[in-house]
């Protein structure tokens, strides 16, 4: 008999309990996905009437659909709301269709499919929230279509370093750091990550000694750390990584924002 957690999600992957092809999350997501447009509709109508006959609750709760929406348009049209700046504040609005009806909201969303899941507006990330540019995303989902993600063009494709990372085997923070010290994209992402394990010996200015000896040494002018993370992680030159002073915090905030403006 095998091991009930060896059983996975056909989907996602996810490890499951009990015998079958997919999760709870996904096995819904697909039945929802089966329903023809009347059916979504429907549906949408018959949980939209409970939800308001119940004053917007199911069994004195809100449902988590009804949550969301009420949200996006606290988000859009609340001056007073936290966060109304990046929403209202710059002009997103609620759709017509959505804005006065919850249950066209739910008939163009569906159920959502999980407790991880929130409202994304995806693919046009400054657009409006209305059907076609909104979808139920998880955190990392929406991670990678924030506006303040770099994304990098590369063979006619545009990702983010997030995704650059995962194809090539690149750290993330090893593509950043080797961008940042003006590496080109191809080589970036290309030349693979060479460690300097502890005990081995580095060569410079014509030496050979171990990073800790390099660290000790008047020519270094860095922690150990970071010599170690400019060398393993950035590819720099042992020369270069021993005897480049480090930046303030100051100044290495004011680099960023010049390379983050230049990239605009």
């Amino acid at each position: 008999m095998s091991d009930a957690h060896s059983i996975k999600c056909l989907d996602c992957g996810k490890p499951i309990s009990r015998q079958g092809e997919r999760c709870k999350s996904c096995a819904s997501k697909l039945r929802w996905q089966m329903f023809g447009e009347s059916q979504k509709a429907d549906i949408g109508r018959r949980i939209g009437d409970k939800l308001r006959r119940a004053g917007g609750k199911v069994r004195g709760k809100p449902t988590p659909e009804f949550r969301v929406w009420t949200a996006i348009k606290t988000r859009c049209y609340n001056p007073n709301f936290k966060d109304f700046y990046r929403y209202g504040g710059r002009g997103i609005i609620v759709c017509e269709r959505w804005l006065h009806s919850f249950q066209n909201f739910l008939a163009d969303m569906g159920p959502r499919p999980s407790a991880k899941h929130s409202i994304d507006r995806f693919p046009d990330n400054d657009g409006n929230y209305e059907p076609g540019n909104c979808r139920w995303a998880t955190g990392k989902e929406q991670s990678r279509n924030r506006r303040s993600n770099r994304i990098l063009a590369h063979n006619g494709e545009s990702l983010t370093i997030v995704e650059w990372s995962e194809r090539t085997g690149v750290p993330h923070d090893t593509l950043i750091a080797r961008i940042e010290a003006g590496w080109d994209i191809e080589t970036a992402m290309s030349k693979p990550v060479k460690k300097q394990r502890r005990g081995e010996l580095l060569e410079a200015f014509g030496e050979k000694k171990t990073l800790a000896e390099w660290g000790r040494d008047e020519r270094c002018v860095v922690w150990v750390s970071a010599l170690a993370y400019r060398i393993n992680q950035c590819g720099w030159s042992p020369e270069k990584a021993i005897a480049t002073e480090a930046m303030s915090y100051q100044d290495r905030g004011r680099s960023r924002f010049k390379k983050r403006m230049a990239c605009r």
